[in-house]
């Protein structure tokens, strides 16, 4: 459904409106929408970070595939299923070095 130009302007306008006085607009809200308001950018953000971490965890994958090394079902699965960014760095640094998919998981040698 195509929003007419006058609605893109309306928005355009309270999106500033709001930046500029959220106080008095969360003010003039009712409650209800003020905190369905938060709930749902709570829900965005969560899903923006799931995101980025399934974005890590398909790179590893991608890397792993370019280089032609074969994945377990077991590793495909711990690797789709790590939920830590940082971990997730770890694995794609050393992904570029490793002779076997597995050794991802293994912690370097200081």
């Amino acid at each position: 459904m195509d929003i007419p130009d006058e609605m893109d302007d309306v928005d355009l306008v309270l999106r500033h409106v709001s930046r500029l006085f959220p106080e008095q607009i969360v003010a003039w809200l009712p409650k209800e929408v003020v905190v369905q308001s938060w709930i749902f950018k709570q829900g965005e953000e969560q899903g923006e970070a799931k995101g980025f971490v399934k974005g890590k965890a398909e790179a590893v994958l991608e890397v792993l595939a370019a280089r032609g090394l074969r994945v377990s079902k077991t590793s495909r699965e711990r690797i789709l299923g790590e939920a830590d960014p940082a971990t997730l760095d770890g694995w794609l640094k050393r992904v570029v070095t490793v002779k076997k998919a597995a050794e991802i998981f293994e912690e370097p040698a200081n």
